[in-house]
């Protein structure tokens, strides 16, 4: 394209769009902006931003929440685990294991080290943060997920922590769903 086409089309652009750039404070840090919500935008708008406040989205509230529903949830709720997760005031933890040496050609010596220091500074946090809602909430139960159990030594862990392995529902559901629905049925979430 000439610098000519390229500028009407820039221009054109500017003309038909209305823009909104969310500011930011010094420390990137974007606070809410009132005004915005009171203008009336047209179809042609273009945002950029974070928008990371909820109140930029508490009128539409119900609409998001009803298209973040899971699918499946009925399913799900039929499930002991969920049963047990939904009647306990459960947290849930996340343990990330084989973090460098997942994947083809991946299983090197050096990745192999570094997965499991990576590992075992997450189980030093677990373990700092189980301390810490066992002495705020101690009728708390936890329950831990993870990529890897083969890897993982229970004997690491502070507390007695609930293994979630939802390997055995893999024919009745899509298990990512499903172990995303049971984090979030926890009450808490490390």
């Amino acid at each position: 394209l000439s610098k000519k086409k390229i500028s009407y089309q820039i221009r054109f652009f500017k003309i038909k769009k209305r823009f909104y750039l969310e500011t930011k404070d010094e420390n990137k840090i974007t606070n809410f902006d009132e005004s915005f919500i009171d203008e009336n935008y047209d179809d042609i708008f273009y945002l950029e931003g974070h928008f990371e406040s909820p109140k930029y989205f508490d009128i539409h509230e119900k609409e998001i929440r009803k298209e973040f529903r899971f699918k499946d949830e009925s399913k799900f709720k039929e499930s002991y685990i969920f049963k047990e997760i939904d009647n306990v005031n459960a947290v849930g933890f996340c343990i990330r294991q084989n973090r460098f040496n997942e994947g083809k050609g991946r299983n090197k010596p050096d990745n192999i080290k570094n997965s499991e220091n990576y590992s075992n500074e997450q189980i030093k946090y677990i373990n700092q943060s189980a301390d810490l809602i066992k002495n705020k909430l101690p009728d708390t139960k936890f329950y831990l997920w993870s990529n890897d159990f083969m890897n993982l030594k229970k004997e690491d862990l502070k507390f007695d922590f609930n293994i979630v392995d939802t390997s055995s529902f893999k024919d009745n559901f899509d298990l990512r769903a499903f172990n995303l629905f049971l984090l979030s049925s926890c009450k808490h979430f490390i």
